[in-house]
């Protein structure tokens, strides 16, 4: 079972560098996925991306969806992805790292709107209830799936 760990901030929240694949059709290679952070929210149901990301990976809207969010009931853009997790491996000598990708299957994301904050996405239970994720008071965490 492939699993991550780390620390994050109470004050910023759980934050993943999380890339997304714009179709199944492209193969999960590094040079094809778009990185950017993540908020990983226990409370979404959904993965949500931003109009940022969708635009990089130019995706068309498959439709939209009736969104609760912050500021109530928003009709909003839905994306097909597939989310990608980089699992780096400890730096060798020479500075470089390694990793493997750990493709999830295809979801349908809606688009939500960060405003100023230092995400792009949020991480939600479609991605989180495919594993265990487990947080402790001290700040560090660990997923496995």
């Amino acid at each position: 079972m492939p699993a991550f760990s780390g620390q994050f901030s109470w004050e910023d929240g759980l934050i993943w560098q999380v890339g997304f694949v714009a179709s199944e059709k492209e193969l999960p290679q590094t040079d094809r996925i778009h990185l950017c952070p993540a908020l990983v929210d226990t409370e979404a149901s959904h993965t949500c991306i931003s109009q940022s990301v969708a635009m990089e990976l130019r995706l068309e809207p498959t439709g939209k969806i009736d969104m609760q969010t912050a500021r109530g009931a928003e009709e909003v853009n839905i994306y097909d992805v597939m989310p990608a997790i980089v699992i780096a491996e400890l730096p060798d000598l020479g500075g470089s790292t390694k990793g493997t990708i750990q493709v999830f299957r295809p979801i349908r994301s809606p688009e939500f709107d960060p405003a100023d904050k230092n995400y792009k996405a949020l991480i939600g239970r479609d991605i989180l209830g495919q594993g265990v994720l487990t947080i402790s008071f001290d700040g560090h965490y660990t997923f496995a799936f």
